[in-house]
This record gives C-alpha cells, structure tokens and sequence, in this order.
C-alpha cells in the first residue's frame, strides 16, 4: 500500500523545514544547502520543483543524484531507524527529516553534510549487519564533555564505547543522554565518588556479570555502573556493549519495569496541609502515584521539621496546577 506522505507535494513541507530550523536560529540557505548536498538540486532545480507544485515521490524520483554518502546518515526519525527503512523512498524522504532535525539541533553544517566522513567497507547489499556507527554526536554533548570540571577523561571513554552502539545521544536534563527509537536506554551521571552509567530499565537486564548497583534506596527501576578510572572502563568495554546491546532488545519488545503500588505514609507537615484545604486535597488526590511518590520522598528527605514544613509550602503551588516535582 502507498504511503499518502508520498503523494504531499515538496513545497507544502519545505516551508515547514525552514520553520523547524528557523526557531532554532538557523537559516534558509542552510536548509537548501542540505537539501541540495542530499538531492543534488542547484538553487533553480529546487526553485522549479516549489514552483511545480511536484509531490514527494516526483521530488525524490527526479532528483540529479542522490549523494553517494547516504549510508552515514544514521539515527531515529519518528521512532524508527533511518537505515533499518526497507522502502527506498520512504528512506530518502527520512534521510532528510534527519538532517534538518540535526540542523535544528545545533549540529555543525559541516557534520550534518558529513563533511571528511567515509566508511572503510560498507556492508553488501541485503546485509544485516550492524551499521558501523551509532547515532549522530550531539554538539551540545560535545560542549558537555569539553566542559566538565570532572571525570573528563572518564566521560570521553564511556562515551566513545556508547557510540559504536546503536544509541542515539543527545543532552537531557543536563546530562548526556543515550536513547533507542525515542526510548531513554542510558545516561552518564558525573558524581562526586565516581562516573555512573546508569541504565533506566536496568532491573529487566540479567546483568550476569553482577556489575551494577541500585541507583539508590528508592530506585525501583534503574540500576548503575560505576567508574572510578579509565581503565576500569576499559576493563569491561565488552560488558558494557553487550548490557547495552540487551538494553536494545528490551526497548524492541516494549518491556516495562512492573513497579508494584505501595502505599506511602504521608509526612505530618503535608497531611497537616491537606486537612486545611479541600483543594490541596483533591489536587494531590489526582496526581498519578509516582508524582505522589516524589512529593512524599522529597518531603520525607528533609530532617528537621522546619525544613520539612518549608518544602511543603514551596510544593503547593506545583501540586494545585496538577505538576509533578519534575514536570
């Protein structure tokens, strides 16, 4: 069955690509230019096919010559993996959904047009092999690592072996973030003691080799390498790869962490405040029960009363608008 996207006309999503870059402070000539390092369109090839209204199928279908470094444009686009896309249309249109969501990501041009990059030996045709590489680096992961005042050298180690893997990197909550088809896999934690790789559904992996710790006392869910040197690191490169490469299929099968409902004691000072507002109450009340649950660590973690009251007040206002501590 044709896909409808096929029959969209070009011109109707152009300016919609030039928007994405645009509120990220890139601009028009630069979406052009990768359209063109993609397609082989000069500026009046793109200019008659805006002009001639051509749908997606005739856009791609006349296009001069379709770059010959194709194969290094990898990563998820809409949840699927742009070099795993059997359909060839539908992967040339994805190839260029992915390198305007690079650019609107903050990725060098040069990086985005792959400039220097080439594959040593490309798998055959048909081949299931594994790409070469994993997803794209992230600039702002870059700026990360060049910026840390600690474990640099262990971040720089953890992160090459994380990218010969099929994860995608990015920067989330200000911490390098690994991900598969837009599901979170792995993130780095620099702490104080030591550089975690923390696995968010780590209590599914077999960890076979006992190489992993609780994240801490109220984790149900994540589970934690921890990295005092490069060399440890080094030490169980292939451990790592393998947790990963298990973390993947976990992430294919659609397996969630099963967290069994526990009830919670409430802390005085918020069973205090919800018995003098009926609001409160019924706010609190809706929230799902891990948002309950933040609260109440949040609260709990305090250990004078004063703090615990203050903090109480401080969450108030999250808790009547219906957010979570993290929302």
């Amino acid at each position: 069955m044709e896909h409808k996207i096929y029959k969209m006309s070009f011109a109707s999503i152009y300016p919609l690509y030039v928007q994405k870059a645009e509120r990220k402070k890139r601009t028009k000539a630069e979406v052009d230019k990768v359209i063109s390092w993609l397609t082989g369109y000069d500026k009046a090839g793109l200019k008659n096919q805006l002009e001639s209204r051509a749908d997606l199928e005739t856009f791609f279908t006349r296009a001069p010559k379709m770059n010959p470094n194709v194969s290094l444009i990898t990563g998820s686009v809409c949840g699927v993996r742009v070099e795993e896309i059997k359909d060839p249309l539908m992967r040339k249109i994805r190839y260029l959904d992915k390198l305007i969501d690079e650019l609107a990501q903050g990725k060098a041009l040069e990086a985005i047009l792959r400039t220097g990059e080439k594959r040593d030996k490309l798998p055959p045709a048909g081949s299931k092999a594994e790409p070469a590489s994993g997803g794209a680096m992230s600039p702002a992961v870059d700026k990360f690592v060049r910026n840390a005042k600690s474990w640099k050298d262990e971040l720089a180690s953890l992160r090459a072996i994380l990218l010969e893997t099929k994860l995608d990197e990015t920067l989330k909550w200000n911490l390098p973030c690994y991900s598969y088809k837009d599901g979170n896999v792995a993130i780095l934690q620099p702490f104080k003691a030591c550089l975690a790789l923390m696995f968010f559904k780590g209590s599914l992996l077999k960890d076979s080799k006992k190489a992993m710790v609780n994240n801490g006392p109220n984790s149900r869910a994540a589970r934690r390498f921890e990295f005092r040197s490069v060399a440890e690191i080094k030490k169980v490169k292939a451990t790592i790869k393998a947790y990963v490469k298990e973390a993947i299929a976990i992430e294919e099968s659609g397996q969630k962490v099963e967290i069994k409902a526990t009830p919670q004691a409430l802390p005085a000072e918020l069973r205090a405040a919800l018995a003098k507002s009926a609001a409160l109450k019924r706010a609190f009340a809706s929230l799902t029960p891990g948002r309950q649950r933040a609260y109440i660590l949040h609260i709990t973690g305090a250990k004078q009363a004063a703090t615990r009251e203050a903090r109480v007040a401080k969450c108030i206002p999250r808790i009547l608008d219906g957010k979570g501590m993290n929302d």
